[in-house]
């Protein structure tokens, strides 16, 4: 297995670490830290870049948000300037693991996503069970349980350690991991190098299913993974197989709960959709939610609380999600009628009013 090192020296150089800066204020544009650190750029980065010098830097405590949507979890949010100096560690580091993911891991990666996760999907459901017979193919939809936090630290840097032989740059992903979390488990949600991580501790799965087990009909997204076999029988088998080795190797447990195995004739629950064997709908429960969230966007355009023009940038981006389903009738129905404009021609109306 080929091995780096003396990666740290290039993770301080000024052209990282500005190009790490327009990478990290492109998804924290208005955010008064960044506003604040690009006020001074030049004089911190400069300063960041003595303090990875002199081995001197330490980051600071994340902030920690609660989300709700589509469930409760708590996101770690690091400072704009510890956000740079992951950004400037990622651009480093992320092709020297890339280069080792296998073909059918789809998170977080470059040229993946959900829809490729999808086609590859529908592949596999069709090469294990006949179109005559669609109930002849079984699937294994796996969670993991609390993934982000339970991951474990010296499991993740043993990991890490198999491909970078630099202890300056073990230090430095270990400062990052202890700070986020004492008790040695646990990586930020929100952070740029999060992502990372996650691909790389679970590439022990990948390995294992794909090597050890010899699954062809297997893909993973992050945490969620899919296996499908003509026998229900052997499958059963596999999940005891892979629970047994979350266990042992990765510190990890399945999901009971959003674990289980089905046909696609029966749908299941991937990637925000509800796939069949024939057709894909959406799921239920993004519907409804997103039928909330028009109802309080026209309530905040009521009050010019929202302009027309964001509120129709965010039903564009929901619109593409909803195309790769088959969602044609519903879509008609949704925006059967354009409150928007309905509001907006009253609201003109009233100011031609004499």
């Amino acid at each position: 297995m080929k091995t780096f090192r003396n990666l740290y020296p290039e993770i301080y150089t000024f052209k990282n670490l500005y190009a790490a800066f327009l990478k990290a204020k492109k998804y924290k544009r208005q955010s008064r830290d960044a506003l604040e650190f690009e006020y001074y750029l030049e004089r911190n980065l400069f300063r960041l870049q003595d303090e990875l010098k002199e081995l001197t830097f330490l980051p600071r405590r994340p902030k920690k948000l609660i989300v709700y949507e589509p469930v409760k979890r708590i996101i770690s949010c690091p400072s704009f300037r510890d956000r740079v100096i992951q950004q400037a560690l990622l651009q480093v580091i992320a092709s020297i693991f890339e280069c080792s993911f296998i073909y059918d891991s789809y998170a977080f990666r470059v040229g993946k996503g959900t829809h490729s996760a999808l086609k590859r999907f529908d592949s596999f459901k069709r090469r294990t069970a006949p179109r005559r017979f669609p109930n002849g193919g079984f699937i294994l939809k796996a969670d993991i349980k609390s993934y982000y936090p339970c991951v474990d630290h010296a499991v993740l840097i043993s990991l890490i350690e198999k491909k970078i032989k630099d202890s300056q740059v073990i230090g430095l992903i270990k400062r990052f991991l202890e700070n986020h979390s004492l008790g040695g488990k646990g990586i930020c949600v929100g952070g740029p190098l999060s992502q990372l991580f996650a691909n790389i501790y679970l590439s022990e799965l990948d390995y294992y299913v794909k090597g050890i087990l010899k699954e062809k009909f297997y893909l993973r997204y992050c945490d969620d993974f899919f296996v499908l076999k003509k026998k229900r029988e052997s499958l059963e088998k596999v999940k005891a197989q892979i629970e047994a080795f979350l266990k042992q190797r990765l510190c990890l447990e399945l999901n009971k709960d959003k674990t289980g195995i089905t046909t696609s004739n029966k749908g299941v629950d991937l990637l925000g959709y509800k796939s069949f064997y024939f057709y894909r709908l959406l799921r239920k429960r993004n519907v409804r939610s997103f039928k909330k969230r028009v109802s309080y966007w026209q309530e905040q355009f009521k009050e010019n609380k929202i302009s027309l023009r964001d509120i129709t940038r965010s039903i564009r981006g929901w619109i593409e999600y909803a195309k790769y389903a088959d969602s044609y009738k519903l879509r008609k129905k949704l925006f059967r009628v354009n409150l928007f404009t309905r509001m907006t021609e009253v609201k003109k109306n009233k100011r031609e009013l004499p």
